[in-house]
């Protein structure tokens, strides 16, 4: 398990996590308004930029030092969905690579405990979680099955169509 100290954060945490987020092209804000200062966990800053980047990834904690160790060499798929570009802090030591996709880019990086990563799908990944919390951890498919089978087991045939049907919102209504 990682330490109790241990500190993880995607996408816009990751984002915060630098040093700066800087935004020239008034994405978060007023052309330029937008800057702000990070909270200084990792040596990173951030460019806001006007296409946002969507895309699955598959992913692999290549670079993850001792204090998520047991992340290293597990893989997973996830996405990334994003406005921003985060690169090392020019005048800063570089924090380790913990996180790259197939192509080889960064999407996630480490500094001692603090771990911030742009891909999602994270806490969907089996091999993840047993890599965090031990073999005992049952996958997202696995806990969708075991309520489906409750359902079967305690709901009466259709109990549930009659309950969405009642839910469905009047036409022209939101």
């Amino acid at each position: 398990m990682p330490p109790r100290a241990a500190r993880a954060g995607a996408v816009r945490r990751l984002q915060m996590l630098g040093e700066a987020l800087v935004d020239p092209h008034g994405v978060e804000g007023e052309n330029g308004e937008g800057n702000a200062p990070g909270l200084g966990l990792l040596p990173l800053v951030t460019a806001f930029e006007p296409d946002k980047l969507l895309r699955r990834t598959d992913a692999c904690f290549d670079g993850v030092g001792d204090e998520w160790s047991m992340l290293r060499g597990v893989q997973f798929g996830g996405y990334e969905i994003r406005h921003g570009r985060s690169v090392q802090h020019p005048a800063l030591p570089a924090a380790a690579v913990a996180l790259r996709n197939a192509e080889g880019e960064a999407i996630g990086w480490q500094q001692g405990s603090v771990l911030g990563l742009y891909a999602h799908g994270l806490f969907e990944s089996t091999e993840v979680l047993r890599a965090l919390f031990g073999a005992r951890v049952r996958g997202l498919e696995s806990v969708f099955d075991g309520l489906a089978d409750f359902i079967d087991r305690h709901f009466e045939p259709g109990a549930l169509m009659r309950l969405l049907a009642d839910a469905e919102p009047e036409p022209g209504k939101d």
